[in-house]
């Protein structure tokens, strides 16, 4: 459950979280997933895609990992686990592949939504969707380009990174 108890869609839009996952399942678990449960605003969709060789039994250990996560799916986001359905076995490929679900599952409605993306070795601050949702309504905006903080040890403060112009 998130802290407010809010969704994106109780507020005035639907957001999806994508994770595109190169089957680093620890990063997935404690950076990631981790990110998404602690978020302020709960995306409706969480959709997670295997990329790589391997991506039948990274699927199988993801689904694992998110019955420990969210055991009670009567709360939290709707899951969606699948794998990179494109030629290009990259975490543009695997974005691809949510965005095509995202269409497939929710058709003409899924153009409205905001979708929210990042890798298994990422992670968001807990007010990182509500952040965006509030700047993309204050300017009527289509896109939210958030800004980039790097960390090289768990416990530092961090190094914000310049977004290209």
């Amino acid at each position: 459950m998130n802290l407010n108890g809010k969704t994106a869609a109780s507020v005035g839009f639907k957001i999806a979280a994508v994770i595109a996952c190169a089957g680093r399942l620890e990063l997935l678990e404690h950076r990631a997933l981790a990110s998404i449960k602690k978020q302020q605003l709960c995306p409706e969709v969480l959709i997670i895609v295997a990329d790589g060789p391997a991506k039948g039994d990274v699927e199988a250990n993801i689904r694992s990992i998110l019955a420990g996560l969210w055991p009670d799916r009567s709360s939290g986001p709707e899951i969606i686990v699948l794998g990179n359905r494109r030629t290009q076995q990259s975490a543009s490929g695997a974005w691809n592949s949510a965005l095509d679900e995202l269409c497939r599952r929710f058709g003409d409605m899924a153009r409205g939504w905001y979708v929210a993306v990042l890798d298994d070795d990422d992670a968001w601050a807990p007010g990182h969707l509500i952040a965006c949702q509030q700047a993309a309504e204050k300017t009527d905006a289509d896109m939210i380009i958030a800004g980039l903080v790097r960390h090289e040890e768990a416990a530092d403060e961090g190094r914000a990174q310049s977004i290209p112009v």
